[in-house]
């Protein structure tokens, strides 16, 4: 088990309503924390990423046990002209022995390598959604949680800590709001951002979440060839594109009528201060992929996180989702590109956070349905549990694995069948840790 009285650099007390189990050494202990202005990003990994072809066995005996049991899949690699997971070409991660076992990443995540050898990248091993500690020896006697294995349900409990059903709202909601004014005020528009996706992780009790295009407009648009809510333009309702800047609510009869300008013309105003802030951006773009949504999305978060004094929230928590990790088949040219993605934006996001000097101010992580088997079905791996992630940024003590990578076989105390891991770490302790922080 991990000790995790050591996860945090500096603490701020109470992480809201997320179980405050524990705290993992997840940040450093900075003589001046940074307080002013914090930011968690949330990189949701959609469909189940396969910790177990991320984080790779690099000693011999490991490497020598996980290409055994993945041979169909190295053999796939090699298909896509892709040695990526040959031994010779992994990047060895410094720090990362545990108890004779050492670990790797593959060669599309350089930018990620670098970025854990440089101290601002950490590993949190095998975290997943528990009730309670378990092990394959307790299955019988402890509780899981409910439907292991269902993208929705184990979605629902990894973003709201809550069974599908009962999720109304979400963890990084309920962060935010213990910042909320408890007012309408203006600031907390601009807390809970989700680019390119509308999330109930973002939802709290007095948390609305703004959602942004990867372009950085709000999903409500003006404009020649803009859209309202989906349609085009010329098929607006007049009272809109007439009325929504004019004094003219109040004329009309129909009341929804009038909530609808209203709301309207909130949304447009948003976007229109958005577009004002964003267009004041000076040339910031270290390496974003312009082909890319994802890249964008993040280019989006890192603009809108440089203008924050413009939005006045000292606290913001965004969230993007990258997918197509559900690699039931054709996992080898999919996880491949997915790693390419994933790696080139988040050390580009990085940079940029370096140059803007809010590099200690920001934290990424990732967060995904669930892992997945180590056994494959020929192409592809099915269904996991526990699950590898990434906690990025300049508060984050890098360069090392938290909590403990079970062994490339089966039978051990946290498979819960076909390499499935049972986690060890829980979702509440991996938001608890965060949460202080933030």
């Amino acid at each position: 088990m991990i000790d995790r009285r050591k996860f945090l650099r500096a603490s701020v007390t109470g992480a809201g309503a997320v179980a405050l189990s524990g705290a993992l050494p997840m940040f450093k202990a900075f003589a001046n924390a940074p307080t002013d202005y914090k930011a968690l990003v949330c990189v949701y990994l959609n469909g189940g990423m396969d910790g177990h072809d991320t984080i790779i066995p690099h000693d011999v005996p490991s490497y020598t046990q996980w290409s055994n049991i993945r041979r169909p899949l190295l053999e796939a690699y090699r298909a896509e002209n892709s040695d990526s997971r040959e031994r010779d070409n992994l990047l060895a991660l410094s720090e990362s022995d545990q108890g004779g076992r050492s670990f790797a990443l593959p060669a599309e995540l350089a930018p990620l390598h670098d970025l854990y050898e440089a101290g601002d990248l950490a590993v949190v091993a095998n975290v997943g959604t528990l009730e309670e500690y378990i092990t394959r020896s307790t299955l019988r006697t402890r509780r899981k949680p409910p439907r292991v294995g269902s993208h929705n349900d184990q979605s629902a409990i990894w973003l709201s800590a809550k069974p599908e059903g009962l999720a109304d709202t979400g963890w990084g909601g309920r962060m935010l709001d213990l910042f909320a004014s408890g007012t309408e005020a203006e600031r907390d528009l601009f807390r809970a951002i989700g680019v390119g996706h509308d999330d109930i992780f973002l939802q709290g009790r007095r948390t609305d979440a703004l959602r942004l295009s990867r372009e950085g407009l709000s999903r409500v648009r003006m404009g020649q060839n803009g859209y309202w809510f989906g349609l085009p333009l010329q098929t607006m309702p007049p009272i809109l594109t007439d009325h929504y800047r004019d004094g003219v609510v109040a004329e009309r009869a129909n009341l929804f009528e009038r909530d609808l300008v209203r709301a309207s013309r909130a949304s447009f105003d948003v976007r229109d201060r958005i577009e004002a802030s964003l267009n004041g951006v000076a040339d910031l773009d270290p390496g974003f992929d312009s082909e890319s949504v994802f890249s964008m999305q993040m280019r989006t978060t890192l603009r809108m996180i440089a203008q924050n004094a413009d939005f006045g929230a000292n606290r913001q928590i965004f969230m993007l989702r990258l997918g197509l990790f559900d690699t039931h088949g054709g996992q080898a040219a999919r996880l491949l590109q997915n790693h390419t993605t994933l790696a080139n934006a988040l050390g580009a996001f990085q940079a940029g956070l370096r140059q803007i000097g809010l590099a200690d101010h920001v934290t990424t992580f990732t967060a995904s349905d669930m892992g997945r088997t180590l056994v494959t079905n020929g192409s592809g791996t099915d269904h996991g549990w526990g699950n590898h992630h990434i906690v990025m940024g300049g508060a984050v003590r890098g360069g090392r694995i938290i909590g403990d990578i079970p062994p490339p076989e089966y039978g051990h105390e946290q498979d819960f069948g076909g390499g499935r891991l049972i986690p060890t770490t829980s979702v509440d302790e991996y938001a608890a840790s965060l949460g202080r922080w933030f």
